[in-house]
């Protein structure tokens, strides 16, 4: 039977290795101690599969994908790795059922696929993650596991990051990344994702990965704004500091040299506007730019403000109270109605150019948003 044929070992007693793309229904390891190579092959499961761990896994050491459809509110975890035994845990909470498709990769790389290895903090995985159909209502759920040996860089927070093919840079992925548990062996849940698919990364919460910096800040100092950071990296290009006023177009109003003597920086913006938004931006050793995450300042406390704009389909409005919004395509037709009770307004807008109708008592404002 092909269950028979894939946990066969070759010839030299190695692990099996899947000769073809298959299809099966279950596969019991039994505590056979084999990991099965995909190679460049494909294996999709129909059943189920039994006696996976540590020992017994889909080593994923080339192109080819474990492959399991999930019926909705179901999960499945995919029990692949490479040097470790890395599973990943998938719940669909879309409205149908949907053929996921996984593969693990022993790093962590600059533009997700290619490029050098990274050097933030990270976990040294990646996982390839990819479904057939667009993500719908809460999207899915997912588990990742790894050992304390594949940390790199002295974590200080853990969180989900999507590779984002269209920005080209590494971003902290929608969703809630909970507190991972486990001392030697660690797992880490990651809820309500709504995002695009493959590349996906553990690493350091405070900034998406590329970019060299620890910790970034822009807070109102009386009539001035004072932006803080810490960077660990030995890079020696310089920070720029980047500016704007609607979160769209930016000046440069600034840059630091990193000090070999001094991992903490800081800067002054002397004239700050009403509404300020603030990001890094440096060259890497690829010379290639990358950026920080971006900071707000409001100084005018009546003032709503949604930000990141543009963003990926999920928002912030600030406000010191609760109010209500419309968002409407170019048509005029309104696609999203709502309000800010939680702080990310997380939607399912394709991209494109949207009017946000924002009402604060009898008070009314229409904001162009941008999703990418």
């Amino acid at each position: 039977s092909s269950d028979r044929l894939a946990m066969e070992p070759n010839n030299n007693g190695h692990n099996p290795i899947l000769d073809q793309d298959r299809t099966i229904q279950s596969i019991n390891f039994n505590g056979s101690n084999k990991k099965v190579e995909l190679g460049n092959n494909n294996l999709t499961i129909n059943g189920e599969l039994l006696g996976t761990n540590s020992d017994n896994y889909f080593k994923t050491n080339g192109t080819g994908l474990l492959i399991k459809n999930i019926p909705t509110s179901e999960s499945f975890q995919f029990p692949v790795g490479n040097t470790n035994y890395n599973p990943v845990t998938i719940t669909n909470n879309n409205a149908s059922s949907d053929e996921f498709s996984v593969k693990v990769r022993d790093e962590v790389l600059v533009k997700g696929t290619s490029g050098s290895q990274v050097t933030d903090p990270h976990v040294n995985a990646t996982w390839d993650i990819n479904k057939t159909n667009t993500n719908t209502g809460s999207g899915i759920d997912l588990t990742f596991q790894w050992e304390s040996t594949q940390e790199a860089n002295s974590i200080s927070s853990f969180a989900l990051n999507h590779y984002n093919s269209s920005t080209s840079d590494w971003q902290i992925a929608i969703g809630t990344s909970a507190t991972p548990s486990g001392i030697t062996t660690k797992t880490m849940t990651h809820t309500d994702y709504t995002g695009t698919f493959s590349p996906f990364a553990i690493g350091d919460g405070i900034t998406p990965l590329p970019i060299d910096i620890i910790s970034f800040n822009a807070k109102p100092n009386n009539n001035v704004v004072d932006l803080t950071w810490t960077s660990y990296s030995e890079n020696t290009n310089p920070f720029n500091i980047l500016k704007s006023n609607d979160g769209v177009n930016w000046i440069m109003i600034g840059t630091l040299h990193p000090n070999d003597n001094n991992v903490q920086y800081l800067f002054t913006d002397h004239k700050p506007a009403s509404i300020n938004y603030y990001q890094l931006s440096q060259l890497d050793q690829n010379n290639v730019l990358q950026y920080s995450d971006i900071r707000v300042v409001n100084f005018n406390d009546n003032t709503l403000t949604v930000f990141p704009n543009p963003n990926n389909g999920d928002f912030t409005i600030q406000s010191k109270r609760i109010v209500q919004f419309q968002i409407c395509d170019y048509t005029g037709k309104v696609v999203l109605v709502g309000d800010n009770s939680t702080p990310l307004i997380k939607t399912n807008l394709i991209k494109g150019i949207y009017f946000i109708k924002i009402s604060e008592g009898d008070k009314t404002t229409v904001n162009k948003i941008i999703v990418q």
